[in-house]
């Protein structure tokens, strides 16, 4: 199972209530789409029982901390950020991504 979030812009109840929800349904992976905004709200994010994979937003101010902040259970990374994971290939972005840009990331 795979949990997918994303814009939660300082929202530390949110965080918390989407971490309780992840792991209780056993989440092997969290993606977070952007917009955490500052680094606090991207360590609620530690107390996953599963690695994270996410990318900034337009929103992500402190990017230096975020990265800093998330480096100890996951990775961040600036968007389009591919990775394949449990034999699937992701590609996690926060705008608009063009189709025609695509070729670049198969």
């Amino acid at each position: 199972m795979i949990g997918i979030m994303a814009d939660s812009h300082d929202n530390r109840e949110a965080l918390k209530n989407a971490v309780r929800l992840f792991n209780d349904i056993e989440c092997e992976l969290v993606i977070h789409a952007g917009d955490f905004v500052a680094p606090f709200a991207a360590g609620e994010l530690e107390s996953l029982l599963c690695p994270v994979k996410a990318v900034f937003g337009n929103c992500d101010g402190e990017k230096k901390g975020i990265s800093n902040t998330i480096s100890s259970f996951g990775e961040i990374k600036k968007a389009p950020f591919c990775f394949p994971f449990a034999g699937l290939n992701f590609l996690v972005t926060h705008t608009q991504f063009r189709n025609s840009s695509m070729r670049n990331y198969a």
